[in-house]
């Protein structure tokens, strides 16, 4: 046996090349028993491991969901005030951000997907509420709330690393683009990133969206737009959410390949692509992508799987290949900056786009082995 070591040295995942997000299912009960009721002490311990897992996964960018977490501890005064508590949201963001990994924050969205008809509130007790859009209430609660954020991030040093997410998947744009505009009043030169299922919406946002997060077959089918955002310099990610599920496609579900978790960053990489989401670190849920075997998205919706035993979780085989791929991202964008033919080349022996790939593992060990002994000269 014998062992050979490259001297290449990643950045820190805050620092890299790839923002890599995932959406996170807090609810532990079901899974992990009564003591792992939200707020407790072990749900609290449970956390923190998740923020370590997510490190160790070189995830980078943290999902806040904002109002949920401002509701432990805010209430409604009146019909049209609200009077906003970040006590449980900085704990939250704090365990996080101590890992070291988490280079940017996202607020996740705080409409109804698809539609945007409601906004997520609270009442007097703090308990969840929705508010119609366009309605005197809605307008005031999210002005009212971005300006806290805003205010109370620029307090604490995190503004530069703040992004919002607004609806999640909008299959309209006219609610999308009014919350929009509140929220460049409210929160100036805070990013707008969406996920995009539908290549028409992402056209009806061409403006207003700073970073496109279309899903894998949405990029695809829109290349040339894409490709002229990258071009005029703004950011442009991808994600990964049930579909698609064709088979000529990667993509991470448990009947697939293991190596195609992985192999999702080099096509990425392939493509100028400087972002990747995918929405399921651990919604263990029965359903169409859940623990249940006869899920139909089998294992979209968790890359871990839960470990009471250590107040965890456990990564997958497909999470591992996560790691490996992110690493490996990253090397490419090492490379890229020195010789940027070769990278691209070195990505592409492998992966053109998401349904154009060498499907050969030997071939994806030889390649990194290839951008190792590469990134070892630089």
């Amino acid at each position: 046996m014998s062992l050979k070591i490259y001297n290449a040295v990643l950045p820190a995942p805050k620092d890299g090349a790839l923002a890599h997000e995932y959406f996170l299912n807090t609810d532990l009960v079901s899974f992990m028993g009564e003591d792992y009721r939200h707020l407790s002490e072990k749900w609290w311990d449970t956390m923190g491991n998740f923020a370590q897992k997510m490190a160790e996964m070189r995830i980078n960018v943290l999902p806040v969901s904002i109002v949920y977490l401002l509701a432990c501890a805010s209430k409604r005064v009146d019909e049209l005030n609200w009077q906003f508590d970040f006590s449980v949201c900085d704990r939250w963001i704090r365990l996080f951000l101590d890992r070291g990994s988490f280079g940017k924050i996202v607020l996740s969205a705080t409409t109804d997907s698809l539609t945007g008809a409601n906004m997520a509130s609270f009442d007097e007790e703090g308990q969840p509420i929705k508010l119609a859009v366009r309605s005197p209430e809605y307008e005031a609660f999210a002005r009212q709330l971005f300006r806290a954020v805003y205010s109370h991030f620029e307090q604490k040093g995190w503004l530069p690393m703040l992004i919002t997410h607004l609806e999640d998947e909008p299959h309209e744009t006219e609610n999308w683009l009014w919350l929009r505009g509140i929220i460049r009043e409210c929160m100036p030169g805070v990013p707008c990133s969406e996920p995009i299922d539908e290549y028409d919406t992402a056209l009806g946002l061409a403006e207003d969206c700073d970073i496109f997060v279309p899903r894998l077959n949405v990029f695809e089918q829109g290349k040339d737009f894409f490709a002229r955002r990258q071009a005029a310099g703004k950011q442009v990610w991808t994600y990964t959410c049930c579909y698609p599920e064709d088979s000529w496609y990667l993509n991470r579900f448990i009947d697939q390949p293991a190596r195609y978790s992985r192999m999702l960053k080099w096509a990425c990489f392939a493509q100028g692509i400087t972002g990747f989401l995918h929405w399921g670190f651990s919604y263990w849920f029965d359903g169409f992508y859940g623990l249940n075997a006869d899920a139909r998205f089998k294992g979209d919706g968790f890359v871990t799987y839960p470990d009471p035993a250590h107040d965890s979780v456990l990564l997958s085989n497909r999470g591992w290949s996560i790691v490996l791929g992110a690493e490996e991202y990253e090397l490419l964008a090492m490379l890229g900056k020195k010789n940027p033919e070769a990278a691209l080349g070195l990505a592409r022996k492998l992966t053109v786009s998401f349904e154009n790939f060498t499907d050969d593992p030997t071939l994806l060990l030889t390649l990194r082995e290839r951008l190792l002994a590469a990134c070892e000269q630089l």
